[in-house]
């Protein structure tokens, strides 16, 4: 439940143990464009720790990170996509070494 009402969402757990906490984010069809389907859809996580024991329920540590969410196959095509450019530029780079310059046109009659 949340304790934070002015959060948009959030989740709050006590214990005085050490936590693992394993996150999966379920999101619909409709958030991604073809687009963001392969950019992907960047979320932000931020996770708190507060000391309640206390009383004080001071802040202890805060982590931030942005995930991002691909929609099926986004990942996987956003990959060949970064791929295919990166193959491009090398073979731009490879035939602009390749090639000299010269002064003139050479015509040669068959």
């Amino acid at each position: 439940y949340c304790t934070f009402p002015c959060l948009i969402s959030c989740l709050t757990l006590f214990s005085s143990l050490l936590l693992q906490v394993y996150i999966g984010i379920n999101s619909l069809s409709t958030d991604f464009s073809s687009q963001k389907g392969v950019k992907g859809l960047p979320l932000n996580l931020q996770i708190d720790t507060y000391d309640f024991s206390t009383g004080t329920n001071r802040l202890i540590h805060r982590a931030a990170v942005q995930v991002k969410i691909f929609c099926d196959k986004g990942a996987e095509r956003k990959m060949r996509d970064e791929d295919r450019k990166r193959s491009k530029r090398r073979g731009k780079t490879v035939i602009d070494s390749k090639s000299k310059s010269s002064s003139g046109t050479v015509l040669l009659e068959k």
